[in-house]
């Protein structure tokens, strides 16, 4: 009867071991797709009394830095659309104005090359940047130019 306690002891052990090994992989794992940032006290504090309301429970955030994240995604995705705006629009190009260019914004040209059927940025010197995806999402210029047959060119990761 010991032997039997002995050997289911020993098979728990291993397996524990073998959970402990795992987590501490997905740890490692992790950790090389996250960074370390501080944050002041208070900031942290306030986050977690937001946390604690039914509403961001509700929203199913599970920790602090979840809410964080997603917090800067937002900020992010509005300062992209603040960067860009959409100037005016030609037979054979599209005018966009860069805020991050110069001090107070650039003017930045999408040329629409008609014989390759799709735009390139005179300023990034590509067929596939930022300025050539903003203008890709814009609803009035894409009818335009899908009715002139051109394709978009940032199916693929974006430069610039």
């Amino acid at each position: 009867m010991l032997d039997r306690y002995h050997i289911i002891a020993q098979l728990f052990s291993h397996i524990l071991l073998s959970i402990q090994y795992d987590i501490q992989y997905m740890v490692q794992k992790n950790k090389a797709e996250w960074r370390t940032v501080q944050l002041p006290k208070e900031l942290v504090d306030e986050v977690e009394k937001i946390l604690e309301t039914d509403m961001m429970k509700k929203k199913g955030f599970a920790s602090i830095s979840q809410f964080i994240a997603r917090s800067v995604n937002h900020s992010i995705e509005e300062y992209e659309q603040k960067r860009l705006q959409h100037s005016n629009t030609y037979d054979d190009k599209v005018r966009i104005l860069d805020n991050d260019m110069g001090r107070m914004g650039d003017i930045v040209t999408v040329f629409l090359k008609d014989s390759e059927k799709k735009g390139f940025c005179e300023y990034c010197e590509s067929d596939n940047c930022v300025h050539v995806k903003f203008m890709w999402e814009l609803p009035d210029v894409v009818k335009i130019l899908k009715k002139h047959g051109f394709n978009s060119a940032y199916d693929n990761d974006i430069t610039s």
